[in-house]
């Protein structure tokens, strides 16, 4: 089930994000705190709508800083590699 997350999830993900999860976890759990909301077309949309706002509107809070994930371009990784842990069982495609 595609669900959008109204606030950080350890483990899942961050506020606005949209995520893959089983039905049982988001009825069970993010559902009954409200940490996500089902991801149905008009939630999609409104977030969209949410999200280009912030983009075009000329506060200074929505200027390009290092916490604003959407202008911080120092985290997007320079290259791609891929890397294997036989122990841990993790396969990692990116390395900064």
């Amino acid at each position: 089930m595609k669900v959008i997350l109204k606030q950080d999830v350890k483990g899942i993900g961050k506020k606005d994000e949209i995520h893959e999860v089983s039905d049982g976890y988001a009825r069970n759990y993010l559902f009954p705190r409200k940490l996500a909301a089902v991801a149905d077309a008009s939630a999609v949309n409104r977030l969209i709508k949410i999200i280009l706002n912030a983009l075009t509107s000329d506060t200074p809070e929505n200027a390009a800083s290092p916490t604003n994930p959407i202008t911080n371009t120092s985290a997007i990784p320079t290259r791609a590699t891929r890397s294997c842990s036989r122990k841990s069982g993790t396969i990692s495609f990116f390395k900064s």
